[in-house]
C-alpha cells in the first residue's frame, strides 16, 4: 500500500485526538484512585496502586480513549509452581452458587489455568479478621477466583455508591470476564467512558519448559528482553469460576516496550491492523 494512502487512513481512522486523550485520562485517572482508595480501606488485600495493562497503556488503543484496563493486584506475594495434584472439593450449590464443600471434585484445570495455594497467608488472614462471611476469599488453602471477583464487585459497588459517584458511574454484573466493568458519564463527553478494574494476583510466575516459549532459533525479541520478560513473570486473573487463569499481559507490556526504537513503525502498524480487525474484518454483527 502507498504510504500516503496508509498515513491518510491512519489519520482518519486510528490517530487518537490529543486534546481528547488527555481530556479523558485527567478525569479517569483520579476517579480510579478515589473507588481503589475505599476498595482498600474496607479491605486492605486489594492494593491501590494498579498494574496498568490494556491498549491505552501499551499505546495500542486507537481512535478515542474510551475505555481504560487497570489490573488491581490481590496480595499474596510472588508464588511458584508445585506439583500438586490433589483433587479440590468444592463448588457452587444448587440454590445461590455459594461455593461449599461437595462430594465429587472439580475437573482437574484445563491448559492455561490453576489452582492457587496461599498456604500460611491465610491464617494471617484469619487472624486479622478478613475471612469473615461474605469477606472470605478462600476454600481451604486456595484463593477462589469467583470468591475475590464477588468481594471486589460488592467493594466496588459501595465505593461507587457514594455521593459524588453515585449520579455518573455505574458497574454492570458479574461476567465471564475477568474485570468488573464500570461506566461513567464524564462532563462534556458525547460518549460513556468504559473502565475495567480487574482483579490480579501478581504472581510473577516463572516460565515453564512445556510453554516452549521463546521458539528455538527465534531472532525475534533479543535475549535481553527475553530476559526482561522472564523478570516480569505471569501473573493470575480472576476469569473462571475456580481456575486462575494465567495471564500474559504484562509480559505483553514489556514485549512491546521500546518497539519503535530503531525507527520502526511496529506500533503504528499494529493499530492499523486493530483497526481494521475491529471495523472490517471481524465487524460487530448488528
Amino acid at each position: 500500500m502507498d504510504n500516503k494512502i496508509l498515513n491518510q487512513y491512519y489519520e482518519e481512522n486510528v490517530k487518537m485526538l490529543r486534546n481528547e486523550t488527555e481530556k479523558n485520562t485527567k478525569e479517569v485517572l483520579p476517579l480510579v484512585d478515589d473507588i481503589l482508595r475505599y476498595v482498600h480501606q474496607r479491605d486492605k488485600r486489594f492494593m491501590i496502586q494498579t498494574v496498568k495493562v490494556g491498549s491505552y497503556h501499551t499505546h495500542l488503543k486507537v481512535k478515542r480513549a474510551g475505555e481504560f484496563d487497570f489490573s488491581v493486584v490481590v496480595d499474596v506475594g510472588k508464588l511458584s509452581w508445585i506439583a500438586n495434584n490433589n483433587s479440590r472439593f468444592y463448588g457452587f450449590d444448587n440454590v445461590n452458587r455459594k461455593v461449599e464443600s461437595s462430594i465429587l471434585p472439580l475437573p482437574s484445570p484445563p491448559a492455561g489455568q490453576c489452582f492457587t495455594q496461599i498456604g500460611s497467608l491465610k491464617a494471617k488472614w484469619e487472624s486479622e479478621g478478613l475471612e469473615d462471611g461474605g469477606a472470605s476469599l478462600t476454600f481451604n488453602n486456595d484463593i477462589v477466583p469467583i470468591k475475590v471477583k464477588r468481594r471486589f464487585k460488592a467493594l466496588v459497588s459501595e465505593a461507587v455508591n457514594q455521593p459524588k459517584l453515585r449520579s455518573r458511574v455505574t458497574t454492570d454484573r458479574i461476567s465471564d470476564s475477568p474485570a468488573i466493568t464500570l461506566s461513567v458519564k464524564l462532563p462534556n463527553t458525547a460518549y460513556p467512558i468504559s473502565i475495567d478494574l480487574c482483579p490480579m494476583i501478581e504472581s510473577k510466575l516463572e516460565f515453564r519448559s512445556d510453554f516452549n516459549w521463546p521458539r528455538p532459533l527465534a531472532k525475534w525479541p533479543s535475549s535481553e528482553k527475553i530476559s526482561c520478560i522472564k523478570d516480569v513473570g505471569i501473573h493470575e486473573v480472576a476469569k473462571s469460576p475456580f481456575y486462575w487463569t494465567l495471564s500474559f499481559a504484562a509480559c505483553e507490556k514489556e514485549l512491546v516496550e521500546g518497539i519503535d526504537e530503531n525507527g520502526t513503525c511496529r506500533r503504528k502498524s499494529l493499530r492499523v491492523l486493530k483497526t481494521l480487525k475491529e471495523n472490517i474484518w471481524c465487524k460487530p454483527a448488528l
